[in-house]
C-alpha cells in the first residue's frame, strides 16, 4: 500500500506543469463560455427596420459639433497667443508692483477658467462619443454573429446580403466615430498643452509675488530728494486703454452674471422704493415712527441699495481685474459719503471725502508706475494726508461718541495700528523702499475705506430687518413687542459680527494675504490625531463646535419665534405653537448632534454598544427625566395648561411662564419663578383657573347685626355688585340670607369677573358696600368669643354694641 501512495506522488511530480495549467484552462474555457447574441431569422427585418431608424439618429448626432469647431480655431489661435505672451512676460524680468502681479495673475487665471469650460465641453462630446462607439461595437457582435451563423445554417441569399449591409453601415458609422474621436483627442492635446502653459505661467506669477514679499524691505531706488524727474513714467493713456478693454473683455465673458447682478440690483431697488413709500411717505405721525437713521437710509433708496447691493455682487465674480474691483470700491465709497455723515457724525464727511481722493491718488499712481518720480511723490502726499485725516479722526471731539461705542476701545486700537504702520510707510517712501511703502498704504487705506463701508452696510441692514418684523407703520417704537425687541437686539448683534469677519476678510486681500491665511489655515485644519478606529482632526473639531453652535442659535430662535407676542398675529393658537416648538426643537437638537459627530469623524453605528449601555442606564438612573421628558411632550400636545394660565398644584399658584421640554416653570403672585416637573402636572392635581375662559364667581360673606332688615341687605348687596363696571351682567349678581345666630344675620354675595381684575373687584365692592352700609344705618355682627370663667366653665358673651 505504501508502494502504491509512492507511485502516484511519483507520476503527480512528474507531469510538466504547463501540462497541467493547460489542463486548467481548456476546463475552464469549457466553463465559462460567452454566450453569443444572435438575432432570429424571423426578426431580421424588422431589427433592420429598426436599426435604420436609429442609424439616422446616430448620423445625426455625429456631425461635427459647432461648439467642437469653435473650439478647435479658437484653441489654435489662442496657443500662439499665449505662448507670445509667455515669452514676453518670462523675458520681462523688470520690477512688478502687487497691482500688476495681480492684474496678471487674474488674467491668466481667467484662462484657466476658460480652458475649465472647454475641458467640460470637450469631456461631454468626448463621453457621447464614447457612449455612440460602444453601442456601435456592441451591434457589430450582434450581427457578425448572425451573419456567422446565417451562413453556416445556409440561408437564404438575401437574408445574408440584408446582414451584410447592416455590418457594412456599422463599419462606415464606426469609422465616422473614429475620426471624431480623433479630433477630439487632437483638440485634447492642444488643450492640455495651453493647461500646462498657463500653469508655468501662473506659477512664475506666484514665484514673483512671494519674491516680492520676501524682498519687501530692500532700498529699490534712492531717497525721494535724489531720484529727480528723471525717472521713466509710463504712458497714462496706454495703461487706461488696456485697462479699459480688459474690462469690457471681463464683463462680455461674464455678461449673464453682470445681467442677473443688475437685476438683483433693480429688485432690491424697487422693495426700497416700497419701504419708503410703506413708512416715509404715508407715515401718519413721524414723531413716533422710525429712527432717524432708518428714515435716512430709506430716504435714500439709490445711494442705499449701491452701497449694499455692490458689495454683495462683488463676491460673485470670480478672477474679476483690479480695474473692476477699484470701480466698485469708488461707487460703493461714493454712496458711503452721501449716506454715513447723515445719520451718523456730520464731520464724518471730511474724513470720507479725504478717503476717496486718497482712492483716486492711488489709481493714478498705479497707472503712472510705482517706481516713477511723480509716483512716490503722489505716495508721499497720500500719506502725509491719510495721518492727517487719522489724527483729526482720533483726536475731534467730534469723533467723540463713536470711541464712546463699547467698540470704541477696538476702533482706537486698529486707528493706532495704522498709525504706525503708515508712518513706517512715510520713512519707506523716503528712502525708497517703495514696495514697503506700497504695501503699507495701499493695505491701510482699502482697509479703512471697507471699514466704513461695512458699517454702512451693517446699518442699512439693521434697519431693514427691524422693518421686516413690523407688520404696521401705525405701530410706534415705544409700543414695541418682546418678539420685535428681541428679534432687532439679536439681528443687530448678529450683523455686527457678520461685519467684523467681513471687514477682517477684506482688509486680508486689502494687504494681499489672503491666500497665505488660507494656506495657513488650511494646514492647521488638516491636523490630525488617530485613536484606535478613530480619526479625530482639527478641521473636524472646528466643525463640530460650529454646528452645535448653530444648533443652539437655531433651537432658540425657534422657541423665540413661536412666543406669544407673535402668535398672537397668527392663526396659530397659543398651545399648538409651544408643542411646535418643542417638536421642532427636538428634531433640529437631533439632527444637529449627528451632523457634529458625522463632521467630528464620530461614527454613531460603532457606538452600539454605548447606546445599549445608556439605554439600561436610562431604564433604571434616569426613569423621571424621561417620564418629565414624556410628560412635556404629552402636556405640548394634550394642552390642559398653555402659557399664561394661572394654576394651582401642590399649593403653589401662579402664571404658568414657560412649558419646557423636562420642566415648566410658574410665575407665582409673590415673584418668585417655581420650577414644576413635567411628570407633576400630569399625574397631580392641577387646579387651572383660566383653561377654558377667566370668568371667575366670587363669594364674599357678611355677618350682619340681627336687628337689620334682610330685605334691605340684600338690595344693597346686589345694587352695588351690579353697579361696579368690572363685574358682568351675565351671570348677575346675587346676594342670600344662608342662616342666622343669636347674634347675627348671615349673607352670601356672589358676583362673576374676570380673573385677572377679581382681587381689585372684590375689595372694591366691598368697600363700596361698607359705605352703603354706614349710610343705611345697618351695623356689622361682631361675633362671639369664647370666655372661661373662674370655675373653668365656657360661658358666651355677646360683645355686640347696642
Amino acid at each position: 500500500m505504501k508502494r502504491l501512495y509512492f507511485l502516484v506522488f511519483l507520476l503527480i511530480n512528474l507531469i510538466p506543469a504547463n501540462v497541467l495549467s493547460q489542463d486548467v484552462e481548456i476546463a475552464v474555457s469549457d466553463t465559462v463560455t460567452q454566450q453569443k447574441i444572435i438575432i432570429p431569422i424571423n426578426e431580421i427585418t424588422s431589427k433592420t427596420e429598426e436599426l435604420s431608424i436609429r442609424f439616422s439618429e446616430l448620423y445625426k448626432e455625429l456631425k461635427p459639433s459647432s461648439d467642437v469647431v469653435k473650439l478647435d480655431s479658437l484653441l489654435s489661435t489662442s496657443l500662439r497667443k499665449i505662448n507670445e505672451e509667455k515669452t514676453i512676460l518670462f523675458r520681462d524680468s523688470s520690477g512688478h508692483t502687487y497691482r500688476n502681479l495681480e492684474k496678471l495673475l487674474k488674467k491668466w487665471s481667467a484662462y484657466e477658467a476658460k480652458l475649465a469650460n472647454i475641458q467640460n465641453t470637450l469631456k461631454s462630446r468626448t463621453d457621447k462619443i464614447e457612449t455612440i462607439a460602444n453601442e456601435l461595437r456592441s451591434y457589430l457582435d450582434i450581427w457578425q454573429n448572425t451573419h456567422d451563423e446565417s451562413v453556416k445554417s445556409n440561408a437564404s441569399t438575401d437574408v445574408i446580403e440584408s446582414e451584410e449591409n447592416v455590418i457594412s453601415t456599422i463599419n462606415s458609422i464606426l469609422v465616422i466615430t473614429n475620426s471624431r474621436s480623433d479630433t477630439l483627442f487632437l483638440i485634447q492635446r492642444n488643450l492640455t498643452e495651453q493647461a500646462l502653459i498657463i500653469d508655468d505661467v501662473i506659477r512664475e506669477l506666484n514665484h514673483r509675488e512671494n519674491f516680492l514679499q520676501i524682498n519687501m524691505f530692500i532700498i529699490e531706488g534712492p531717497p525721494i530728494w535724489e531720484a529727480g524727474m528723471g525717472s521713466t513714467t509710463p504712458s497714462l493713456l496706454e495703461e487706461l486703454r488696456v485697462d479699459k478693454r480688459t474690462l469690457i473683455s471681463y464683463i462680455k465673458y461674464n455678461l449673464l452674471t453682470f445681467i442677473a447682478q443688475v437685476m438683483f440690483l433693480i429688485l432690491l431697488l424697487v422693495y426700497f422704493i416700497y419701504l419708503y413709500r410703506k413708512w416715509i411717505k404715508n407715515e401718519v405721525d413721524p414723531a413716533i415712527q422710525i429712527n432717524k437713521k432708518t428714515r435716512v437710509i430709506l430716504s435714500h433708496p439709490l445711494s442705499s441699495v449701491l452701497a449694499i447691493g455692490l458689495l454683495i455682487s462683488a463676491f460673485f465674480f470670480a478672477n474679476r481685474p483690479p480695474v473692476f474691483g477699484e470701480s466698485l470700491t469708488l461707487i460703493i465709497l461714493a454712496s458711503t459719503i452721501f449716506l454715513l455723515p447723515k445719520f451718523s457724525v456730520k464731520r464724518l464727511y471730511f474724513s470720507l471725502f479725504g478717503l476717496f481722493i486718497l482712492l483716486l491718488l492711488n489709481i493714478i499712481g498705479n497707472y503712472l508706475g510705482l517706481r516713477s518720480y511723480p509716483t512716490r511723490l503722489i505716495e508721499f502726499a497720500s500719506i502725509i494726508f491719510y495721518l492727517l485725516i487719522a489724527f483729526d479722526f482720533r483726536f475731534n471731539s467730534d469723533f467723540r461718541s463713536i470711541f464712546s461705542h463699547k467698540w470704541g476701545n477696538w476702533i482706537k486700537f486698529f486707528l493706532h495700528v495704522y498709525l504706525v504702520l503708515n508712518s513706517v510707510a512715510l520713512l519707506a517712501i523716503i528712502f525708497g523702499s517703495v514696495n514697503l511703502a506700497d504695501f503699507l498704504f495701499s493695505g491701510i487705506l482699502f482697509s479703512t475705506i471697507f471699514a466704513a463701508v461695512t458699517w454702512l452696510v451693517i446699518e442699512i441692514f439693521s434697519s431693514v430687518v427691524l422693518l421686516v418684523t413690523l407688520k404696521d407703520p401705525k405701530i410706534s417704537m415705544q409700543t414695541l413687542s418682546s418678539f420685535h425687541m428681541l428679534i432687532q437686539m439679536r439681528a443687530e448683534s448678529l450683523l455686527k459680527w457678520i461685519g467684523i469677519v467681513l471687514w477682517v476678510y477684506l482688509s486680508f486681500i486689502s494687504f494681499n494675504v489672503l491666500k497665505y491665511i488660507k494656506l495657513i489655515l488650511s494646514s492647521f485644519v488638516d491636523l490630525n490625531w488617530r485613536m484606535g478606529q478613530l480619526t479625530i482632526s482639527v478641521g473636524g473639531i472646528i466643525s463640530f463646535l460650529l454646528i452645535i453652535t448653530a444648533t443652539v442659535i437655531i433651537t432658540r430662535l425657534i422657541k423665540n419665534v413661536l412666543s406669544d407676542d407673535w402668535v398672537e398675529k397668527t392663526n396659530i393658537t397659543k398651545g399648538s405653537s409651544g408643542a411646535i416648538s418643542i417638536v421642532l426643537r427636538i428634531i433640529v437638537t437631533i439632527v444637529g448632534i449627528y451632523l457634529a459627530s458625522s463632521a467630528a469623524g464620530i461614527d454613531l453605528s460603532q457606538l452600539g454598544f454605548i447606546v445599549g449601555a445608556l439605554s439600561v442606564g436610562i431604564g433604571f438612573g434616569l426613569q423621571s427625566v424621561v417620564l418629565n421628558f414624556i410628560a412635556g411632550l404629552i402636556l405640548s400636545f394634550e394642552r390642559p395648561i398653555k402659557v399664561g394660565d394661572t394654576i394651582e398644584v401642590d399649593a403653589e399658584m401662579g402664571v404658568v411662564k414657560e412649558i419646557g421640554i423636562r420642566a415648566s416653570t410658574i410665575k407665582t403672585f409673590s415673584g418668585s419663578d417655581v420650577i414644576i416637573p413635567n411628570g407633576d402636572l400630569v399625574s397631580k392635581k392641577v387646579v387651572n383657573y383660566t383653561l377654558s375662559d377667566e370668568k371667575r364667581r366670587f363669594k364674599i360673606p357678611f355677618k350682619i347685626n340681627i336687628d337689620a332688615n334682610p330685605q334691605e341687605v340684600m338690595r344693597i348687596l346686589i345694587r352695588v355688585a351690579t353697579e361696579h363696571p368690572d363685574t358682568l351682567i351675565y351671570p348677575a349678581p346675587n346676594a342670600y340670607l344662608w342662616g342666622y345666630e343669636n347674634s347675627s344675620l348671615d349673607f352670601f354675595l356672589y358676583f362673576w369677573t374676570e380673573f385677572n381684575v377679581g382681587l381689585s373687584t372684590r375689595n372694591a365692592v366691598i368697600l363700596k358696600i361698607y359705605e352703603e352700609f354706614k349710610k343705611a344705618g345697618i351695623k356689622l355682627a361682631i361675633p362671639m368669643r369664647l370666655m372661661v370663667n373662674e370655675n373653668g366653665d365656657e360661658k358666651d358673651i355677646n360683645l355686640q354694641s347696642s
